[in-house]
């Protein structure tokens, strides 16, 4: 006889790593502030080179994200107003709602400067991710940022 399907289950495709980044003074310096959009140093080269999908996430207009994503580089082309890649307004509504675009393979990663969106995301219970403290954003002293986080939040040099 001749057997059809094999009881043998596939195997899982790999984990799908999904980066969600802050757009100020993480991606930006002085976004929201100065005039003019550019990276902070070496992040150029890392963004370059982002095998992974990421999402921007911005407390400005979509707008006025967009146009500071387009002045500091050409791979920020597809980050328009309406990309469903630029999220605008409130982070912590902006990472829910990404968490649950994505499939049960996805992995996600959030790299901000607020701590206290770092420590609130940790505490969903619907949201699973790895989190990251940017410290070139210099927002928060590093000592405060370990103590308030538990464990739970990785310094990104």
């Amino acid at each position: 006889t001749t057997r059809l399907f094999s009881s043998v289950t596939p195997p899982l495709p790999p984990p799908l790593d999904v980066v969600v980044i802050g757009l100020e003074d993480v991606l930006v310096p002085q976004a929201g502030k100065s005039a003019k959009g550019e990276l902070f140093k070496g992040l150029d080269f890392s963004m370059r080179r982002a095998s992974m999908p990421y999402y921007v996430v911005t407390e400005l207009s979509k707008e006025e994200a967009s146009r500071y994503l387009n002045e500091a580089a050409e791979y920020f082309k597809d980050f328009t107003p309406d990309s469903p890649r630029l999220y605008s307004g409130d982070k912590l509504e902006a990472i829910k709602a990404i968490s649950k675009r994505l499939p049960g393979n996805a992995k996600l990663h959030i790299v901000d400067k607020d701590v206290d969106v770092l420590e609130t995301v940790a505490s969903l219970p619907e949201v699973e991710a790895d989190l990251y403290y940017a410290k070139w954003s210099g927002a928060t002293e590093v000592d405060d940022v370990f103590k308030r986080a538990s464990g739970k939040i990785a310094l990104l040099e």
